[in-house]
């Protein structure tokens, strides 16, 4: 109703993606009802409206790719660190957890991304590896714990044994994912994903521009 009511009055109702989005609600209203000239932009408080409407400009996905090539062409090449469990400072921990915040930008890989920090930072390669997956843990179950309401308003009890099956193939094909990239990232060998990530990101960018 009110996108309606704009268009009546001859407003452009048009939104770019970007780091903002436009709330269509009462707040874009004058006290006599007529829409206002500038009508709020609001910050994105809503984080996730906030990442999912970075997914749909391709040229920050590009650039994303691009630097996700960097970070693990730079974990391969830095000197290697001794820090574990038992030296790796409370600072250190926190710097990879704000890498891993980073890293629910689209086009940005997570385990990438805290690899090459815990690298960055003197980590053991394989303490880096090995903390990177302990940190998707949290990562994960809390993703599933904030969109389980949303799931069970649209599940088809019926199909739940597919779901069910889906689950259990996920499962085994990502736990053997994740032992090779743990067995290539550990042997120094990250690095080659990068040209793969420089490839898609230029491909996705000069797409976009000829579209």
């Amino acid at each position: 109703a009110i996108i309606r009511k704009a268009k009546a009055e001859g407003l452009d109702v048009t939104c770019e993606t970007g780091p903002h989005y436009l709330v269509m609600d009462d707040s874009m209203l004058e006290e006599d009802g007529r829409f206002k000239m500038n009508p709020p932009l609001r910050d994105a408080s809503d984080r996730e409206a906030l990442v999912e409407g970075l997914a749909d400009n391709m040229f920050f996905v590009g650039g994303a790719l691009i630097v996700t090539g960097m970070l693990l062409f730079v974990s391969d090449r830095v000197k290697k660190g001794r820090k574990t469990e038992k030296s790796a400072t409370l600072l250190d921990v926190l710097l990879v957890g704000v890498a891993q915040a980073l890293a629910t930008c689209p086009g940005i890989s997570r385990s990438g991304t805290t690899i090459t920090a815990g690298c960055l930072l003197g980590f053991d390669r394989k303490f880096a590896v090995r903390y990177s997956f302990l940190m998707s843990i949290p990562a994960i179950l809390g993703a599933n714990i904030l969109s389980i309401k949303d799931a069970l308003e649209t599940v088809v009890w019926s199909e739940v044994p597919v779901y069910l099956a889906g689950v259990l193939v996920s499962a085994v094909v990502g736990y053997a994912c994740i032992r090779l990239l743990k067995m290539i990232a550990e042997k120094g060998k990250f690095g080659f994903f990068a040209y793969y990530c420089w490839a898609a990101g230029a491909l996705t960018l000069i797409l976009t521009i000829l579209k």
